[in-house]
This record gives C-alpha cells, structure tokens and sequence, in this order.
C-alpha cells in the first residue's frame, strides 16, 4: 500500500524471483493460455499479474535503454565520424547482455499520460535526465528523452510494443525509432536516425521446451550530415543469436562502377517478397553459409561503397573487419583482420535510479500508479496484485468514458507529434523540461 513505501524506488532496478519464474507450472497461467486465441495481440489483453513484471513498461525503457548510455558520452568528441557511427551501434548492440532476455514475464502496460522522470549521475560528474510519457493507448505508444547537456548527448525515441502470442511462442515487434543527437566539438549538432528503433524479438518455447529468445529482423543507422550508414540483420542459428552487417559511407567514390541492373528474386528466403539487385550477388556467391544474411533484408547499401563488415553473437563479442583487410571466407574468422566492436559482458551497465521525491511524485507517475500492483508481485501475492491491477484499470475505464461523454480531447503534456525525417514520431516539447520543474527535485 501506498504507506509502506518508505523512499521513492522502481522495481524495475532491482533484481528478484519474479525475473525467473516459469509462469507455464500455474494452473491459473495454464487456463489462461488455454483461452487465449492464436495470434492474440497481448497489447489488448487484460494479463494476469502471474505474467507481469512488478513496473511499467515507461520503468522498463528507462532503465534498460539507459543501462549503456555511458558509452554514448565520449562520442561528442570524436573525430572520426566512423567511429561516432560504430559508437552508436555499440550502444545498441551492449544492450543485448543474457540477463536481460529472460523475458518470463512482460512490463504493465502503461495507462494514458502515465509519465516516468529519472536521472542519473555519472562518473564524469555529468547528468542525464530521463523523461518518458505514454503519448497513445492504442496502439500503445511510449516516447521518452535521455539527456546529457554537459556531454552534447540526447536519445530521443518512440516504442510501440506489438506482443502476439502463438501457441508456444511470443513474437514481440517494436516500431516507432529512436534518434541519436551528438553536439560536436565545434558546436555542430549531427543526428543518427534509426527508423525501426530496435530489433524484434522472437521468444521460442514459452509453455514448454528450452526457452531461447532471439533479435530478428533489421537494423539501419543512417548519419544524414557524414553520409556514413549500418545495415545489421539479426538472425539465429543452432540456438545462436547471430549479428550480421555493413558500414558503408554514401559519399565514398565507388572502386567499381556498378553496370547490373537486373533484379533476382531469393524465392522462399526472400523477406515481404523483397527482391534483391544482381549487384548482391557477389556478396554471396563468395561464401553463401556465411553471407546469406543480406537475402533475410532489402539491402539498402551498395557493395562499392562498403567500408566494413559486422558478426556477432548477440549477449557476446561483436567484432568489424575492415573491407581492405583479410576477408577470405575459407580463412576462420577468428583469423582474419578485425578490432572488437564490443563485448556486453565486459560492459558496466549503468541503470537510472534516482528519481523525484516521494512528495514530488505526479499522480499519474509510473510510480505512483503501478506501485502497488509491483510492491505485491515482488512479495508473491498474486491476489492482491490483481486487485490492485484491477483499480487501476476500472479508473482508466472511468477516465475514458467521461472524455467521451464530454467530448474531451486528451493532449500529451510533454511531447508532440512531429513529422520532420519522413515518419510520425512523439517528440520532447521542452528539451530543458527539468530546469524548472519541481518534481525533478531529485531524492538523494
């Protein structure tokens, strides 16, 4: 209950048996299932609290897109507009440590306007202030802002969560995107675009088998101001999440022109009945086994202009082998001419966790609305988590009906609509939102 709260805390940064536990032993998670029609979008779905972890999915975005924000501070100050680039994909990529795909359980879906404010405080004594509202229920869409003005460093993005359950797999689809702003030494402000935000994911085996979770699908960053771009397909194989891609730099002049124009479909392996130009062919021909990635994508590069490859294996090292190095395909790649992008697991993960006093808190926060449905899981009381989950949700249902019968329009208070880089995206009204807000009075 709201009195038992002693200092303003979100489950989402602590660690408990509500991670692990296998829902598929329950019988009320079995009867649930059972019920339940394929290809049912969990987004319109009343979950059991038995499926939920005890914070918001707003909780959730905060804590882990900002758990490798750190890795972003120092990109501000480097000259070398490849390596800023392979600097924002080594953010992405950090995000894919092993414990954060157990995935046993998803976040509370957040109610409209719910809104989440942190902060944290970093070794170089900088701060980053995180802002996320609940901007649409349906399709539910959460925007949010990280921002470091000491570091000339801002993440913006947008997620919509799409989770369709099949039978014995959880297919989780995001949309929306993300943005990237570095303010540059010289005071130029240079932006990263990444339309498709982070990959899919496919949970396998939910209700019973050996439970894996992969990334799937797509990834472009695209730099509009240096015309470098990545392309990265991510895919599994023998219980492997494997990473696959290319930097390449548009305004490179091409070794060899390119003069093929004729287009070839990849059959059964095409994605959406993508077809792929003749151009690509070379890349696979040259080692099909370990090119074969490309036909899972519309390749938005040209083969000329490549200036690097990406592998990986997701949750472990990711490495970059320069396109003038070794690249023999019957050479191991262990073997080849390569530098290390990245390895998750040698990465110190850096978690908000500071966030408004309790007298601070606004009545629609994250924290204030899913606190008790949360302090209930984490102490295994499913009944009194579903009631709590249940007032929260007849409130909801209330405020609804009365805006419809009054005609009110609801107006998100922190951010906007914009369309400026070809897609609809919820973007921050007030970038400085924190400087004079007093909720941001920030517990020690």
């Amino acid at each position: 209950m709201p009195g038992e709260l002693q200092q303003t805390q979100s489950f989402a940064t602590l660690r408990g048996p509500w991670e692990t536990k296998e829902i598929s032993v329950y019988g009320a998670a079995r009867a649930f299932i059972k019920n339940m029609k394929f290809n049912t979008d969990l987004t319109h779905v009343s979950l059991p609290s038995i499926f939920l972890l005890p914070y918001s999915i707003l909780e959730f975005l905060a804590v882990r897109l900002t758990a490798t924000f750190d890795l972003l501070l120092p990109l501000s100050r480097e000259p070398n507009p490849q390596k800023r680039l392979e600097g924002i994909i080594r953010y992405i990529v950090a995000m894919g440590r092993q414990e954060d795909l157990l995935l046993n359980h998803k976040p509370c879906n957040p109610i409209l306007g719910e809104v989440h404010k942190s902060r944290i405080d970093h070794a170089d004594g900088s701060s980053t202030y995180i802002l996320c509202e609940q901007t649409v229920h349906h399709p539910p869409t959460s925007a949010f802002e990280f921002h470091n003005a000491q570091n000339g460093v801002t993440v913006s993005g947008n997620m919509n969560f799409g989770v369709m359950f099949h039978t014995n797999s959880v297919t989780v689809g995001t949309t929306g995107g993300l943005k990237v702003q570095l303010t540059l030494a010289d005071g130029t402000e240079e932006l990263y675009l990444l339309e498709e935000g982070v990959p899919d994911m496919l949970i396998k085996n939910v209700i019973f088998g050996t439970k894996y979770v992969y990334w799937t699908g797509s990834l472009h960053v695209n730099c509009p101001s240096s015309g470098f771009h990545a392309q990265m397909a991510f895919g599994y194989e023998e219980s492997q999440n494997i990473l696959n891609g290319v930097i390449w730099d548009e305004n490179r002049v091409p070794v060899v022109q390119e003069v093929k124009t004729e287009k070839v479909s990849w059959g059964k392996w095409a994605r959406n009945a993508v077809k792929s130009t003749a151009k690509y062919t070379h890349l696979i021909s040259a080692d099909h086994n370990e090119n074969s990635w490309v036909q899972t994508i519309t390749p938005l590069f040209d083969l000329n202009n490549i200036i690097a490859k990406l592998y990986g294996v997701c949750g472990e090292p990711t490495y970059v082998y320069p396109v003038s190095g070794v690249q023999d395909a019957s050479i191991p790649r262990e073997q080849r001419e390569r530098y290390l992008l990245v390895d998750p697991k040698q990465v110190q993960f850096v978690e908000s966790y500071k966030y408004p006093s309790l007298d601070a808190l606004e009545e629609n926060s994250s924290l204030k609305v899913w606190h008790d449905v949360g302090a209930a899981i984490v102490v295994d009381d499913m009944e009194r988590a579903d009631e709590a989950k249940t007032l929260v949700e007849v409130a909801q249902r209330e405020i609804r009906a009365d805006r419809a019968t009054n005609g009110i329009t609801w107006v998100p208070k922190y951010f906007s609509l914009d369309s400026t880089h070809g897609w609809d995206f919820w973007a921050i009204i007030d970038r400085n939102w924190h400087q004079n807000d007093p909720s941001i009075q920030l517990s020690a």
